[in-house]
C-alpha cells in the first residue's frame, strides 16, 4: 500500500478513536483523503521557509499577512485538526520500547527512497547533523558548535560532490556500541548499504 493512503488510514483510525477526548476539534472532522494530505504537507513546508510569530497568523486577514496564500489551500481549522489526529504509524505494530516507533514506518521509508533514487560518487562523508526540534523525548541532543543546538541528532552518510543525503541513522542517545565503539558503529552501519 502506498505510505500517504496508510497515513490517511492511520490518521482516519485515529481521529475516529480518539475523536471523543478531542470534541472541540473533532466535531467537524472528515475523512482525509491523499490530496489533502498533499496540501497539508506542502503547507507545513511553507510553514517551514516563512516564519511568523505563531501558526494562526498564516490565515489571517490583517493587510500584514496579505501575501501568505495558506487560506486558499485550507482553512486554519481543518489545518489543526490534521495536526491534532496525524498518525504516521500503525497502532497495533507499535513497538513501546522502540524510541521511534511513533515514525519508524516513515524514517524506513525516506531511507529506502534516498538509497533507491540515487547512486553516491567515489568519495562519500559521515557526518552529524542537527533537526531543529521543541518536542519533549529522551533523545533530544545539545551541541554547541552547531547553529542548530538543540534537537535531534542525526548521523548522515553525504555523497561528497553534491552533498545529498544517502542514508542516515537517528542517534537515540548512549548506548552498548560494542568493543569498537561509536564512532566505528556509525561508519559499519551507514556504509553497509552503498554495498547492497
Amino acid at each position: 500500500m502506498d505510505i500517504v493512503l496508510q497515513i490517511c488510514l492511520y490518521t482516519n483510525t485515529y481521529a475516529t478513536e480518539h475523536g471523543l477526548q478531542k470534541p472541540s476539534v473533532f466535531q467537524s472532522w472528515y475523512e482525509l483523503s491523499p490530496d489533502e494530505f498533499y496540501i497539508f504537507c506542502g503547507l507545513i513546508m511553507y510553514a517551514g521557509i516563512v516564519q511568523v510569530c505563531n501558526i494562526e497568523q498564516f490565515w489571517s486577514t490583517k493587510s500584514l499577512y496579505n501575501g501568505l496564500w495558506t487560506r486558499a489551500f485550507m482553512s486554519r481549522d481543518r489545518f489543526k485538526a490534521i495536526m491534532c489526529f496525524i498518525k504516521v504509524s500503525n497502532p497495533l505494530t507499535e513497538d513501546p520500547n522502540d524510541k521511534l516507533c511513533k515514525v519508524r514506518m516513515l524514517t524506513t521509508y525516506i531511507r529506502m527512497k534516498c538509497i533507491k533514487l540515487y547512486q553516491p560518487h567515489q568519495n562519500v562523508s559521515i557526518d552529524e547533523r542537527m533537526v531543529q526540534n521543541k518536542g519533549k523525548y529522551t533523545f533530544r541532543q545539545y551541541i554547541r558548535d552547531k547553529q542548530t543546538k538543540w534537537g535531534i541528532k542525526l548521523w548522515i552518510l553525504a555523497d561528497s560532490l553534491s552533498g545529498y543525503t544517502y542514508d542516515f541513522d537517528i542517534y537515540l542517545g548512549k548506548q552498548d556500541n560494542g568493543p569498537f565503539g561509536l564512532a566505528y558503529g556509525v561508519v559499519m552501519k551507514l556504509t553497509k548499504s552503498i554495498y547492497i
